[in-house]
């Protein structure tokens, strides 16, 4: 009997890998996202935008999109590592003797805090910076952190509420994005969305293209979407934003449009 438990655990165990590797895939192809990469990217002083923030922990790459209000959608991407860790951990992700982040430093595609961890101070401050140049429609933010946001964001004088509608409160608009299936799932689609029709131009930066490489989308049984820290073998926290930032634009649209992989079927 213990044995045949013990088989019935392994095909059991084996059937749910086989589940997690079908319920998971990369969520835009190369040639999908390049096919939407051009030189031109601008933004016009007082342009109309919105913005999505993934901050990370401590040590990890913190990733703000900016995406405009109007078609097409203009992506513009800022990241920021902690400066002691660009050479440890571009080691870690790209392999022994790799200096890709300071590479990235040293082209301008990378921004670094002072220390070991990422102060959000210093992103407060780029927002804050923003803010003063475009009009900010909104910004999406995981909630992770972004109590000290706030802190930092009240501390220098710029004001913020948190915000699930669109008119209310004063000052800088933040709407929170869970990570779960019922936040990402749309947000996921209005990315999808875009690319698949053309509606969205990106900077074509080296960081952010190596972070849509990276996302992984897991699906629930219902065919839900989020994107997956945990599966994904790198970075993802770009993607996880540009979806942020993208969602909200979608949302404050009207209706979601929802994405029906069988409409690709001819």
């Amino acid at each position: 009997m213990a044995q045949v438990a013990l088989q019935a655990s392994a095909m059991a165990a084996r059937f749910h890998q086989g589940y997690l590797r079908a319920a998971s895939r990369t969520l835009i192809s190369r040639s999908e996202w390049m096919a939407c990469a051009s030189d031109d990217v601008d933004f016009a002083t007082g342009e109309q935008v919105y913005l999505g923030l993934d901050l990370s922990s401590t040590t990890d790459l913190t990733a703000l999109i900016m995406v405009s209000a109007s078609d097409p959608a203009r992506v513009r991407s800022f990241f920021w590592k902690p400066a002691d860790t660009l050479r440890e951990h571009s080691n870690r992700d790209f392999g022994a003797g790799n200096q890709r982040y300071v590479e990235w430093l040293n082209a301008k595609h990378l921004f670094t805090t002072p220390g070991r961890s990422i102060d959000p101070a210093v992103i407060a401050t780029f927002i804050a910076q923003l803010v003063r140049h475009y009009r900010i429609r909104g910004l999406a933010y995981d909630r992770w952190r972004c109590d000290e946001l706030l802190r930092e964001l009240d501390r220098i004088g710029l004001a913020a509420f948190k915000a699930d509608s669109e008119k209310s409160g004063d000052g800088l608009r933040l709407i929170p994005c869970g990570q779960g299936y019922r936040d990402m799932a749309p947000a996921i689609d209005a990315l999808e969305i875009a690319i698949m029709e053309g509606k969205i131009v990106h900077e074509n930066s080296p960081v952010l293209n190596w972070n849509l490489a990276n996302a992984v989308a897991t699906t629930d049984p219902a065919g839900n979407r989020k994107l997956d820290k945990e599966r994904a073998v790198f970075r993802i926290d770009g993607a996880v934003a540009l979806a942020m930032a993208m969602g909200l634009r979608a949302r404050d649209r009207g209706p979601a449009r929802v994405f029906d992989p069988c409409a690709l079927i001819g």
